[in-house]
């Protein structure tokens, strides 16, 4: 046994009795409007756990911290989420894909996202997050997909943010208004992008743009700038 979709009952889950050590790999639960909890759940080998598209219309659930820390995946895309990003989310190290994307998180983007060493996929998309990007999201070394957009996030996005992002494939930073990217015109950034969507404020597009020579999909959306001949050579 390793995959386990439940069709959610409060009762079933709130049995203390409820065993899964060592035979579930991966939990998906799916709901409306039910309210659930799992703090009595054993889920000792767990490593997938999904609970997208339902409506907790809460805070990330204080029993989600209970769980197993060997999770390698979470996610809690569309799921009515509001409020920070709690610190003890820091403790499950092994997590290589975190969504979040599409709900109503608040508060700054947390610095010690930054210490997810093995994280490869992190959406933070469609949320309330204000100020700027932490320059922390640059030492996410195994890093493949980034995606942060909100509609309150503000300051500057430079070569800080991206110094150890050597495996970074998909890049997607959007906002509204746009930020500012400032970045040195003779930085080469440390990964060759396959998509590419940004949003940004400044005259010119940075130039580490034409250093990237595998991109297959490129947008940039309501943002101001000249383009140069080099521009259209480039796409």
């Amino acid at each position: 046994m390793g995959n386990l979709t439940i069709p959610i009952s409060r009762r079933f889950l709130q049995c203390r009795d409820v065993n899964f050590a060592t035979v579930v790999a991966t939990v998906t639960l799916s709901t409306s409007r039910h309210e659930f909890a799992l703090q009595y759940a054993n889920f000792t080998a767990l490593q997938v756990l999904d609970l997208s598209e339902n409506e907790f219309n809460s805070e990330l659930p204080k029993w989600l911290f209970n769980l197993n820390c060997s999770i390698s995946v979470l996610d809690f895309s569309s799921s009515s989420l509001k409020g920070p990003l709690p610190k003890a989310l820091s403790n499950f190290r092994q997590l290589e894909f975190l969504n979040l994307e599409d709900n109503n998180l608040d508060g700054p983007i947390p610095y010690w996202l930054g210490k997810f060493q093995v994280l490869q996929v992190l959406t933070l998309g469609i949320n309330m997050f204000s100020g700027s990007i932490p320059t922390s999201l640059g030492n996410l070394s195994s890093l493949v997909y980034l995606v942060v957009t909100s509609y309150h996030l503000s300051g500057i996005v430079s070569e800080k943010n991206f110094v150890k992002l050597s495996k970074l494939k998909s890049l997607g930073i959007f906002s509204s208004p746009p930020l500012t990217f400032d970045f040195d015109s003779h930085w080469i950034p440390p990964f060759q992008l396959e998509e590419l969507d940004i949003s940004f404020t400044g005259p010119n597009i940075p130039e580490w743009l034409y250093t990237q020579r595998s991109i297959e999909r490129l947008s940039i959306r309501e943002s101001s700038f000249e383009a140069p001949g080099k521009f259209w050579n480039f796409v």
